[in-house]
């Protein structure tokens, strides 16, 4: 989500950037690599998700503002098309290859990469990537469903 002001709400932080920077930021913050950089710093809580912590944001990497500003009508192009698009969960996203996951994701590789087309090695990379996350999500999933059947619970009204 991109703003010009202020946002309240309990489940967003505000990033303040500069504006023209915004759109590319907001790509990359949705990308698969800035997942993958929260994955591996994660605060894992009881629910199927994970926790973003504060603390975290500003350890999550970003490209450098110079490789934005020389694309910038690219990058303001890519966040126009993507700004109404819908998602399912993160699994689903990579474990189908859902087109819009990989629009982004294939528009932030090349915008960072300064090239007009991927490679055939970087769409291959990409999808292995994809594979071993949504394993990783999976495997995250039935974890948290082991968990709470083994959790410490009394029921207070027996049938």
């Amino acid at each position: 989500m991109v703003s010009g002001g202020a946002l309240t709400s309990n489940q967003l932080y505000q990033i303040k950037a500069p504006i023209d920077l915004a759109p590319a930021l907001c790509l990359w913050l949705n990308s698969v690599w800035v997942i993958i950089h929260l994955l591996q710093t994660r605060a894992e809580t009881e629910g199927a998700f994970s926790d973003i912590l504060l603390e975290q944001i500003p350890l999550i990497p970003v490209p450098d503002r110079r490789v934005i500003e020389e694309r910038s009508t690219e990058w303001n192009d890519l966040a126009l098309e993507m700004g109404n698009k819908s998602f399912p969960s993160l699994r689903e996203q990579f474990r189908s290859r859902q087109p819009t996951r990989l629009k982004l994701d294939h528009g932030v590789l090349r915008l960072l990469s300064g090239m007009r087309k991927l490679s055939t090695e970087m769409v291959e990379m990409l999808d292995e990537v994809y594979d071993r996350l949504a394993d990783e999500l999976e495997a995250m999933k039935e974890s948290v469903t082991v968990s709470r059947k083994d959790s410490h619970e009394v029921e207070m009204f027996p049938e």
